[in-house]
C-alpha cells in the first residue's frame, strides 16, 4: 500500500534479462528504508525488493519484472539511465499525506490526447 507521494527519483543502473528482468536502481531513499522482501513503488507499480547494497555514495537497490508486469507498465521501455517515481510501502501508523494506492495494474489504455485547461490540471482523454 502507498500514498502517491513521491519521495525520490531513482535513475536505472544497469538491466539485466534473467528470466525475467532485474533493474537496478540508485536511489537517496534511506538505506535502512530499503529491506529486501518490501514493497517499492517504482512509476507506480507495485515491486518487490530483491538486492539492495551501497556503492561509493549511492544507495541502489534491485528490482525483478515479470513478462506479465512488463506486458502491463511502463517498464518494458525503460532504460539504463531511465529516471523512475520512488515511493516505500506505507507502514501502519504512517501520516497518509496523499491517496491509498495498491500499485498493482490491471491493463493498459492508450492516450488519445490532452486538453489542458487554463487554471486547471490536465484532462486526459483515453481508450480502453
Amino acid at each position: 500500500m502507498f500514498t502517491g507521494i513521491i519521495e525520490d527519483i531513482g535513475e536505472v543502473l544497469e538491466i539485466k534479462k534473467v528470466g525475467d528482468k532485474v533493474f537496478y536502481i540508485s536511489t537517496k531513499i534511506n538505506y535502512q528504508k530499503l529491506k529486501i522482501g518490501s514493497s517499492i513503488s517504482c512509476n507506480g507499480i507495485c515491486l518487490t525488493i530483491i538486492k539492495k547494497g551501497k556503492k561509493n555514495t549511492k544507495n541502489w537497490f534491485a528490482i525483478s519484472a515479470s513478462r506479465e508486469t512488463l506486458s502491463k507498465s511502463n517498464l518494458n521501455i525503460v532504460e539504463i539511465g531511465s529516471l523512475l517515481n520512488l515511493e516505500t510501502s506505507l507502514k501502519v501508523g504512517n501520516e497518509l499525506s496523499g491517496h491509498l494506492v495498491f500499485g498493482h495494474i490491471d491493463g493498459t489504455i492508450k492516450v488519445l490526447s490532452i486538453k489542458k485547461e487554463k487554471g486547471s490540471d490536465a484532462w486526459l482523454l483515453i481508450e480502453k
